[in-house]
């Protein structure tokens, strides 16, 4: 007797990398040279050419506090990293072109969507959460507000 196609189901296995995982496999990167980084006193250039990203992130400082930063890569396989954000995060205005990715924000909220054609505005220092990279290509640019500048901004 065959199965029928309607009666198998596809099981997808994600990858969640810790923090420190994740900086390890960085750090490989960076020797073996399928990540590289550049920057001068304004611009910063991460390229990949690994397993898990193929693309850039670039980010444009502004002025101090304020930085434009752009994604454009493509994940050959789904994958996540759990790391905690800084308590001096920036607040962040995302806006997704392509693709998107799914965050579990502990304490927050279990399941959230990031995806095309919607934009988000998030501050969330010193939360912790995973980050689920979907199999596909991500462009998105976003805002970056160091909460300093803010706070000169709005005292001033």
């Amino acid at each position: 007797m065959r199965a029928s196609n309607k009666n198998l189901f596809h099981l997808t296995i994600t990858i969640i990398f810790t923090e420190a995982d994740f900086d390890e496999l960085w750090l490989e990167g960076l020797e073996t040279g399928e990540i590289t980084c550049q920057s001068n006193d304004s611009e910063y250039i991460e390229t990949w050419q690994h397993e898990l990203k193929k693309g850039f992130i670039q980010v444009i400082e502004l002025r101090p506090g304020l930085y434009l930063q752009f994604g454009n890569y493509e994940t050959p396989i789904t994958w996540g990293e759990e790391g905690q954000h800084s308590e001096s995060f920036p607040l962040t205005l995302a806006f997704i072109m392509t693709g998107g990715c799914r965050e579990q924000i502990y304490g927050i909220k279990e399941d959230n969507c990031e995806q095309a054609g919607e934009n988000y505005l998030f501050f969330l220092p010193g939360t912790c959460e995973i980050e689920v990279h979907p199999t596909g290509l991500l462009q998105n640019i976003c805002i970056r507000v160091e909460p300093h500048l803010l706070r000169s901004h709005l005292s001033s």
